[in-house]
């Protein structure tokens, strides 16, 4: 976090984590749950991805990083970062690590990361089914 007083120069510009564990061992309590069936486990799915934003936002656990005040409450975003495995290309960059620009022969743009919010649900229940999937065929 900065405010008015906060000095801004390059070395406090940005909080860097070392490693994924960093992202990934901040506090935090992962469970499995199992369904009896399909059906059931892609219901519970569904569900888990309406509560997670709403426990996670009660939790708040994460407020510091490397000693440093974050501009969130949770681990989220740091986790999200650190597990990122898209490339340049795939986050829709058109330039390379050096700076240069780079033109692509085909568009192979993933929008988020694997660990971002859920895009649609996949239980077959009615109230589910204005699900808008995009598929690119290459």
């Amino acid at each position: 976090m900065k405010d008015k007083n906060t000095a801004v120069d390059e070395t406090n510009k940005y909080i860097l984590i070392d490693s994924m564990g960093q992202g990934m061992g901040c506090c935090c309590l992962q469970t499995a749950i199992q369904g009896s069936n399909l059906e059931e486990t892609r219901h519970l799915f569904d569900m888990m991805g309406i509560l997670s934003p709403l426990l996670l936002r009660l939790s708040r656990g994460t407020p510091c990083a490397n000693g440093k005040l974050l501009n969130t409450e949770t681990r989220w975003d740091m986790l999200e970062m650190s597990v990122d495995c898209r490339t340049d290309q795939e986050r829709g960059s058109n330039w390379d690590v050096s700076g240069n620009k780079v033109e692509y022969n085909y568009n192979t743009e993933i929008p988020k990361s694997r660990f971002s919010p859920l895009d649609l649900f996949i239980s077959n229940h009615q109230h589910f089914k204005e699900n808008i999937m995009i598929f690119t065929f290459q």
